[in-house]
């Protein structure tokens, strides 16, 4: 059974042609594509991998990479040399430096600690979701939607933490994306290597955002850097940047990001961390990946543990459960992630780095068609500080959050309830 509409059908509307909408997606199906074989194909991982990992080398000063391989199914990333420890109350202690230039002795060093009866970990890379972009990356949209197209919710509005790559520094003429952002989180665009061309993130915080605009115009929004314009991140540092929005008084945080573990377990540091917003009532809302399977993916399987983590799966344009979405028990929603449309950058895209040969170029006020579960999380997002706005009874993320699932329907198993909320394509 497809998703019901959250709300009225012309709130949202999109102002794209026919004819638009078709070229468009004949581009989402090639994003479909990738996606897919992103998540099942080893050779096309490991390629991705390694033009990924060889730009980096040059930046000691940045995370390196180190793919663990796993029997039968994906590869997974974490921090070359990086060990987390934590004591026996489950807390985080330090982060352990071993040597960088024998990679796997973080694993080695890891069953080392825990047979002398320490906790420890390998400290997982948190990527944006099927090793950042996949083939092709966004593409050029003509679904400019004017801001403030649906009800603006009240100057109070619940403040929302977009934890990403960051935002553009362009000052955009359509109302979008104004915000006042410290300097440390502009999103660089181009620093891997700086060569002209967008980072394999870059602009992936500033999509984010400005999906949370459309749905909530009003909404009041931080955007804090935790990624860097590759779109990667650790365990240990994402639990920093979790810590210091709930520090700022954001009572929802948007992730729009995951991974998998070794282990299947969380990683303990981000683990420790949305523990710890559990207790201050911030509501953390998840993309659950692109793997195509049901294998965990973290933050967002922590709903198994905390009922403060939403874990939001994808639909495509018509409302049905998207294939190439993550989905399992441990999801809480879905909906439409294929072929959203939403704010961009300035700049020209690395065709090689993302396996494009017709690589676009973006001017200034530029809008982009993507997809990925991490496009449907912050609907889910907006979509609670716009019910917040405009039912005072909603006072809390938790009670929005049951209000929108009234909202909804039910889907098949492993997609949760779901709504829909923008368009897709």
């Amino acid at each position: 059974m497809p998703a019901d509409n959250a709300f009225a059908e012309d709130d949202y509307p999109d102002p794209r042609t026919d004819e638009q909408r078709a070229a468009e997606r004949r581009q989402v199906d090639r994003q479909v594509a990738s996606l897919k074989r992103m998540a099942r194909d080893s050779y096309y991982q490991r390629l991705a991998f390694a033009k990924l990992d060889g730009r980096r080398r040059s930046h000691a000063e940045r995370v390196q990479l180190q793919a663990v391989r796993r029997a039968r199914r994906p590869d997974v990333l974490v921090a070359e040399g990086s060990v987390v420890t934590w004591d026996a109350h489950g807390c985080r202690r330090r982060d352990v430096r071993v040597d960088p230039e024998a990679p796997a002795s973080a694993l080695a060093t890891v069953k080392g600690m825990r047979a002398s009866g320490l906790g420890a970990a390998v400290n997982h890379v948190i990527p944006l979701a099927g090793y950042i972009k996949g083939a092709g990356g966004p593409e050029p949209s003509a679904g400019a939607r004017p801001f403030g197209a649906a009800t603006a919710p009240a100057p109070d509005a619940a403040l929302v933490a977009v934890l990403d790559t960051g935002i553009s520094a362009e000052t955009r003429t359509d109302g979008y994306l104004a915000m006042d952002v410290d300097a440390g989180d502009l999103d660089a665009l181009d620093e891997f290597p700086p060569d002209g061309l967008l980072d394999a993130g870059a602009g992936h915080g500033s999509f984010v955002a400005g999906i949370v605009q459309q749905v909530a115009p009003g909404a009041r929004v931080l955007v804090h850097k935790v990624m860097d314009s590759d779109g990667i991140t650790t365990d240990t540092a994402l639990a920093d940047g979790l810590r210091r929005a709930a520090a700022a008084g954001a009572r929802i945080v948007n992730m729009s990001l995951g991974t998998e573990t070794v282990d299947d377990k969380a990683p303990p540091a981000l683990r420790v961390a949305v523990g710890e917003l559990r207790e201050q009532g911030v509501l953390v809302v998840c993309a659950a990946g692109n793997s195509a399977d049901r294998e965990p993916v973290w933050p967002a399987a922590l709903t198994k543990e905390f009922d403060n983590v939403v874990a939001v799966a994808a639909l495509d344009p018509a409302g049905d459960p998207a294939s190439w979405s993550s989905r399992g028990d441990w999801v809480t929603c879905s909906t439409i992630g294929e072929g959203v449309v939403s704010t961009y950058v300035e700049g020209t895209e690395d065709g090689l780095l993302i396996d494009d040969p017709d690589p676009d170029t973006y001017g200034p006020d530029s809008w982009a068609c993507w997809t990925g579960t991490s496009f449907a999380a912050p609907q889910i997002t907006g979509a609670l500080v716009r019910l917040m706005s405009e039912d005072p009874a909603l006072d809390t993320p938790a009670k929005a959050l049951n209000a929108l699932r009234q909202r909804g329907s039910t889907l098949d198993e492993g997609y949760g309830w779901s709504v829909r909320i923008l368009p897709g394509t």
